[in-house]
């Protein structure tokens, strides 16, 4: 019996094909010698059946008649003369293909070909080995999950691979009951899929789609029943921002459990909060030689924390005023800070690394960078030790990172929805930023930053855009040791389909004890006046609308800032 849907096939030798060449008239003796040997005949499964391709032998000198195909079901098994198909007769000079149909999907056929001329037939060819195949079994219907602005697919495995090893799984998308079959283009449902999940992202929140899963094996792609999706939309959120932040001298009082308890009110709405965390987190080490140095112990992470703030910066002139010991132990409290901290990292590539989250769909990277001109720092020998190296802890600071800065926001500009910079910058008590400020702002803003803040004057400077990026140049002090009454303010941002849409103040100050609180009534209104001062186009250079086509902004000189020293004329890191 033979495995050729149940039929019998009678065998066929060599002494038939003699008899075949006999009654085809050929001459009683040999005038050359027999055909060579054929090569090994190439072999194209599919459902049932088998292609069999050869190429034409030496003819030996004589007359080639044809070519006979036989078959067997296993390696060193008896082969015969397929039953069905065309591989079934003897086939004519000019022929170098047949089929065998009737086939078993999934057993293994072995075939060889025999040439024969009007001398006799060649030995067979080495035998070929292929298995028929149809398509596996259709997966069912995937589950479809909605994510914001993505669906996430799963589906089970087919019962079935048709006789064929199953390759992987396709995943279509179409939008509407309509639209056309497509692969998707984002996320991860693309290519052969060996994993029966995945995720479809970049779509149209709100809006209907339809998926299909294939299973894929040779005999091409079976899809399941269409299944309906609708990704969710992107929810606003709201960043909230907050000025410089520390813990001396009559703030101390903020250190413990109960501090900054006024946090919570100030940022109400908000979604995440950022603030600038000026000391060093240590207990030890010694200042280092300049007029202020600001410390306190990694409790204050748990203060911060539990006041709801959601990430902090310590790239600042104040995040190493505690040598290498303050810094290896503010390092330490980060790797357990129940508050993300940047702009410090235990080497270059790790104090630029931004913290990442996500909230209702919005995805939001935060950098921190310190600003400064460390020439002009009040002991620039301090400040050459800030910065970060390749293979040493430190800061994350323009003067010497600019370009991985830029490399870094622009890379995650791309992955993220919202890029926020906060960057210690600026002249202390300068109601304008000065030309550094506004040259680092606009390379920022062109790399892909959506927020520019700035901290360090401890006064208020305006605000406005550059382009789409909100930029605020100064928030002032928000829980500080001295000056209390001094106007502040936190800036909210609003966030709208995944880029910043608007922003506004909440007008602050704090008390001996370094405790911010909301202002009201006449001295809410003068902060507000003061703001709106300090964010005419004369002094920031900013557009009051969000633009994403804005000029290149003119660089003359400010008329509400001190004069500009002879080092602010020239240009700063090939910017201004």
């Amino acid at each position: 019996m033979w495995p050729f849907r149940g039929r019998v096939i009678p065998l066929v030798s060599t002494l038939t094909l003699a008899l075949l060449l006999a009654l085809s008239g050929s001459p009683a003796h040999a005038v050359g010698s027999v055909p060579s040997v054929p090569a090994v005949p190439s072999l194209a499964p599919s459902s049932t059946q088998l292609t069999v391709n050869w190429t034409a032998p030496d003819d030996g000198g004589s007359l080639l008649i044809g070519y006979q195909v036989e078959v067997a079901t296993s390696e060193g098994g008896t082969f015969a003369v397929p039953s069905a198909g065309t591989c079934a007769a003897v086939l004519d000079a000019l022929a170098f293909s047949c089929t065998i149909t009737d086939l078993v999907n999934g057993a293994t056929y072995f075939v060889r070909v025999i040439a024969v001329n009007d001398n006799g037939p060649s030995a067979a060819s080495p035998a070929a080995s292929a298995s028929p195949y149809t398509r596996a079994v259709k997966t069912p219907a995937p589950i479809v999950r909605a994510g914001y602005e993505s669906l996430d697919i799963t589906w089970a495995a087919s019962i079935s691979d048709g006789g064929s090893p199953i390759t992987g799984y396709a995943v279509l998308i179409r939008k509407s009951r309509t639209g056309e079959w497509v692969a998707p283009t984002g996320g991860t449902c693309t290519g052969a899929l060996l994993n029966r999940s995945c995720r479809i992202t970049s779509l149209v929140g709100g809006s209907e789609y339809f998926v299909r899963v294939g299973v894929v094996n040779l005999a091409g792609v079976n899809l399941s029943l269409p299944t309906r999706g609708v990704p969710l939309v992107k929810g606003d959120l709201t960043l909230a921002f907050g000025g410089d932040v520390h813990f001396s001298g009559a703030a101390s009082a903020q250190a413990g459990p109960g501090g900054l308890r006024t946090l919570p009110t100030i940022f109400a709405g908000a979604d995440l909060s950022m603030v600038n965390l000026e000391t060093a987190i240590a207990i030890s080490g010694s200042p280092t030689p300049k007029e202020f140095n600001f410390r306190a112990g990694p409790g204050v992470l748990r203060t911060l924390a539990r006041a709801g703030v959601d990430v902090v910066t310590i790239a600042n002139n104040h995040g190493v005023d505690y040598g290498s010991v303050g810094l290896r132990q503010t390092l330490v409290a980060r790797a357990t800070s129940p508050v993300p901290i940047v702009g410090v990292g235990r080497n270059t590539t790790d104090a630029i690394k931004p913290y990442t989250t996500t909230v209702k769909g919005t995805s939001v990277a935060f950098f921190g960078i310190v600003g400064l001109d460390l020439v002009y720092e009040e002991n620039a020998a301090v400040a050459r030790s800030w910065p970060a190296t390749i293979d040493g802890p430190g800061l994350a600071v323009w003067h010497n990172h600019s370009r991985a800065i830029l490399s870094a926001v622009n890379a995650w500009s791309r992955k993220v929805d919202v890029v926020v910079v906060y960057v210690h910058w600026g002249y202390e008590m300068a109601t304008c930023p000065n030309a550094l400020q506004r040259s680092v702002a606009r390379a920022l803003s062109a790399a892909g930053a959506d927020v520019i803040v700035g901290s360090h004057p401890h006064v208020l400077q305006g605000a406005g855009y550059m382009g789409r990026a909100v930029v605020a140049y100064s928030l002032g002090n928000f829980a500080w040791y001295s000056i209390a009454g001094r106007a502040s303010a936190a800036l909210m941002v609003k966030v709208h389909a995944g880029r910043a849409s608007s922003y506004s103040w909440r007008p602050t100050t704090y008390t001996e004890s370094g405790l911010p609180y909301l202002v009201q009534g006449q001295e809410r209104r003068d902060t507000l006046s003061l703001i709106a001062q300090r964010s005419t186009a004369q002094c920031v250079h900013l557009s009051p609308v969000s633009s994403a086509h804005l000029p290149l902004l003119s660089l003359h000189q400010s008329t509400c800032v001190l004069p500009l020293t002879l080092a602010e004329m020239v240009p700063h890191l090939g910017f201004e």
